[in-house]
């Protein structure tokens, strides 16, 4: 499974994901549907600005995690 979906969190909401605190982001991709991504998949798109942008996530057919990129800012 594929999915598209919008983050936009700024330093101050991530740094509790970055420093371990917090495991899970949860975000809603285009459908609707929620999604609970482990944070340390987000750790290389992390910047003192935040992250922001526009990602899309693999999954396989039993839901676990394959690939995360960032489509655009």
């Amino acid at each position: 499974m594929q999915t598209e979906f919008y983050i936009n969190l700024s330093y101050q909401q991530m740094l509790p994901y970055y420093q371990g605190s917090l495991q899970h982001v949860e975000v809603r991709d285009r459908l609707g549907r929620v999604l609970h991504i482990h944070a340390r998949h987000f750790r290389s798109y992390f910047s003192p600005s935040g992250i922001q942008g526009l990602f899309r996530i693999q999954l396989s057919e039993n839901g676990e995690f394959l690939s995360l990129q960032r489509i655009s800012s």
